[in-house]
């Protein structure tokens, strides 16, 4: 006999809804929204923050260190708390590749129904 893994409120979990983030309003306004479609269907959240390679090939040395001044740890630990005091599983995760890859990729994870992009 299987069992069903339930949200903290004791809902059921239907899927998982992926979103990308930075720190932009857009991608704040788009978390609403998928923070809003996890509650309606008992879907979990995954937040994934993606650095395209580019952005690390650079000739100033250490300068990928840098990543904490653009605001990528307060940003998604602050998406993953507020998913969580709503009562929605969610955990988040920092990709480096091509955008388009890495979301092709969490959207073929077995269970995804959404993928809200920033470029879309």
């Amino acid at each position: 006999m299987g069992s069903t893994d339930t949200t903290a409120a004791g809902t059921a979990i239907e899927g998982r809804i992926v979103c990308e983030l930075d720190p932009s309003s857009r991608a704040q306004t788009m978390l609403d929204g998928a923070i809003a479609r996890c509650k309606e269907t008992g879907a979990v959240l995954f937040v994934v923050w993606i650095l395209e390679p580019r952005m690390l090939d650079t000739p100033y040395p250490r300068s990928s260190g840098a990543i904490g001044g653009w605001g990528l740890p307060h940003v998604l630990h602050a998406a993953v708390e507020r998913a969580r005091a709503e009562g929605i599983v969610a955990t988040s995760a920092v990709r480096i590749g091509k955008r388009e890859v890495v979301l092709r990729s969490e959207a073929a994870v077995d269970g995804t129904v959404s993928v809200y992009e920033l470029a879309a």
